[in-house]
């Protein structure tokens, strides 16, 4: 499937929504969340890629807030003694 490069397309997975476009000129798919307030982007070579690529970035942001809000509980806990 090849998309061009001013049309825009979606993605959803555990609650994220990606928007994607296809850039021809370096042959890429390239993406970003939308719905989270940092910038997550992502890019594969086809579509197939990308889709693992994206739950692939989803899950590392979804760690990495995990892991800033435990961090953040504990230093709470700490500031209270």
């Amino acid at each position: 499937m090849t998309l061009s490069k001013t049309r825009n397309n979606g993605m959803r997975y555990k609650g994220m929504v990606a928007h994607f476009e296809y850039i021809a000129s370096v042959r890429m798919y390239v993406g970003e969340i939308i719905n989270c307030p940092d910038v997550v982007s992502f890019g594969a070579t086809s579509l197939l890629q990308l889709k693992q690529v994206m739950e692939d970035a989803v899950d590392g942001y979804l760690d990495y807030r995990k892991l800033q809000l435990s961090e953040h509980a504990s230093a709470t806990v700490l500031e209270r003694y």
